[in-house]
């Protein structure tokens, strides 16, 4: 493992109770075990080892690999997702997918999304990533939502639309080119993004 993912894994350790000390240091294990050897190859003794506890320790929680890689997948977007709520939905979805462009750049989220391709035919891990996806969709789907409510957006915006194509151009940007995405262009792609999404639907017919 990098000194840099190794860094980035300490720094995001909780603090707390010595069970709660557990829990994340098992958790960053495991994020830090796919990282380096993937899914295939991870197992439940690995983690321990690198966690520093016996294996039963993580037996009792997460008697599964899946369920174990659910829970660090889930810990890992709680700990790392911001959802801004500033009163404006266009300065809201800058600050959210600046924030998601800023961990997908990192060791951590560059290493993830690489195990994921490259291993993405697993139906195991297929099942895992189509949940961590559903429920992270839930953070900016909120954000949209409580601007519909206080009438900054129409009911009609098209929200999946607009979701999949700033999630979308991001991904795209970031991992596949590996270009930095700056506030400027963000808010452009933002702002293209929702006029596409406000287009009522049959507009183009």
């Amino acid at each position: 493992m990098s000194a840099s993912v190794r860094g980035e894994v300490e720094r995001e350790r909780r603090t707390g109770g010595r069970s709660a000390r557990v829990v994340s240091a098992v958790l960053a294990a495991t994020i830090d075990e796919l990282v380096t050897t993937g899914y295939r190859a991870l197992s439940i003794e690995a983690v321990a080892a690198r966690a520093g506890v016996a294996k039963t320790t993580v037996y009792r929680r997460w008697p599964t690999r899946a369920e174990l890689v659910r829970a660090a997948f889930a810990d890992t977007v709680a700990r790392q997702t911001v959802v801004p709520d500033t009163g404006s939905v266009r300065e809201d979805l800058v600050l959210y997918f600046a924030s998601l462009a800023k961990k997908l750049a990192s060791p951590i989220g560059r290493g993830l999304l690489r195990l994921i391709f490259a291993e993405g035919d697993d139906p195991e891990l297929a099942e895992l990533v189509r949940q961590v996806r559903a429920e992270r969709k839930k953070l900016p789907r909120g954000l949209v939502e409580r601007a519909i409510a206080r009438g900054e957006l129409p009911r009609h915006v098209d929200v999946a639309y607009l979701l999949d194509a700033l999630g979308g151009a991001v991904h795209y940007r970031v991992f596949v080119l590996g270009q930095a995405l700056g506030r400027r262009e963000l808010r452009l792609f933002v702002d293209r993004a929702l006029a596409g999404a406000l287009l009522p639907l049959g507009a183009d017919a």
